[in-house]
């Protein structure tokens, strides 16, 4: 048996294609790596060969193991032609040797992620459509607001229920946060004890909403999120994602909308939880949270300047996301000339 056999696989999410008619055959003996431009099918394929993708087209044989390693082109010296490999007249994957791999590695210099910072107003869709950028890139999508509420939860894990100066300081050199992903979930594990099921409680929702207000804890919950860059493919969305969080980041998206549209849709969205609530409240509460967080003294909500400026007023958060991520794949494909 091939150590890898592929034939005629095709396989797209929706009216997406990810890949068609691709055959590939390798014989046994070989560990291989994957090294490709985002979006080329690396991850896709690796879901089939394990077995978490199974409504693909054509056949696919193989006991193989695989390193999986998404990266930018440090090294000004390669070329695109030596990253990407020809396939049936289409650019799909590169596959090394596990000696050649390691040597690419190497030349290429350490593994960099790509990021996507997300900046708007309250009601742009900002956060809805981060999760649906993530998902379609398949990168991860950090839950900013479910650090605090794990931080809140250690606080009462630690039985401090009076937030002030003292009783922060009291505890901030003790905490640790990791985040971990099972299963597709994001774990929030502060000082060692996951606390992901007790995030969404209402208690913890006030107390983390104290918290938050201190400078000490969002210079913890700034450092994760810079780490968290590093360590993986991310889109992040906030009000300062771009300006602070993440200033380098590999596309700063600004997404806006006029008053009236980010109201309307803040009304759909409340008046299933509280049926009473009236479109002119919210209406007046998106102006005075607008001018708070654009005149607030630490990072106000503003785009960056190298930040591309998007006013979905008129389209949809589908529209929204496919120009997006038409944008994230251009930017991407020029730096690889």
């Amino acid at each position: 048996m091939s150590f890898i056999k592929i034939k005629n696989l095709s396989f797209g999410y929706g009216d997406r294609i990810i890949f068609e008619n691709v055959n590939l055959n390798y014989d046994q003996g070989w560990k291989l790596g994957l090294i490709s431009r985002n979006g080329r099918g690396k991850s896709t394929l690796l879901k089939i060969l394990s077995g978490m993708i199974k409504d693909y087209s054509g056949i696919v044989e193989s006991p193989l193991k695989f390193y999986y390693c998404p990266m930018k082109i440090e090294n000004e010296n390669l070329s695109l032609n030596e990253i990407i490999l020809q396939v049936d007249n289409e650019e799909i994957w590169k596959i090394y040797r596990e000696s050649e791999l390691l040597n690419k590695i190497n030349l290429l210099g350490e593994l960099k992620m790509y990021n996507i910072a997300i900046d708007g107003p309250v009601g742009s869709g900002k956060s809805t459509l981060a999760k649906m950028l993530a998902k379609r890139l398949d990168f991860h999508f950090l839950d900013t607001g479910a650090l605090y509420r794990g931080m809140a939860c250690y606080f009462r894990y630690k039985n401090i229920v009076e937030i002030n100066e003292n009783s922060v300081n009291s505890i901030i050199d003790e905490i640790t946060v990791k985040v971990k992903f099972i299963d597709n979930v994001q774990h929030v594990i502060v000082s060692g004890i996951d606390f992901t099921s007790n995030l969404r409680e209402e208690e913890i929702s006030m107390l983390s909403s104290k918290i938050s207000n201190y400078p000490q804890i969002r210079d913890k919950i700034l450092d994760i999120q810079r780490d968290f860059a590093k360590e993986y493919d991310c889109v992040l969305e906030g009000r300062d994602i771009g300006t602070v969080v993440l200033p380098n980041a590999d596309l700063k998206i600004y997404l806006t909308a006029n008053e009236k549209t980010r109201a309307q849709r803040r009304y759909e969205q409340d008046k299933l939880k509280n049926p009473n609530i009236s479109y002119q409240e919210i209406f007046k509460d998106l102006k005075e949270r607008d001018f708070e967080n654009e005149h607030r003294k630490i990072a106000p909500l503003r785009p960056a300047e190298d930040s591309v400026i998007i006013d979905n007023s008129d389209i949809d958060l589908e529209q929204t996301c496919d120009l997006c991520e038409n944008i994230f794949n251009q930017k991407i494909a020029n730096t690889l000339k």
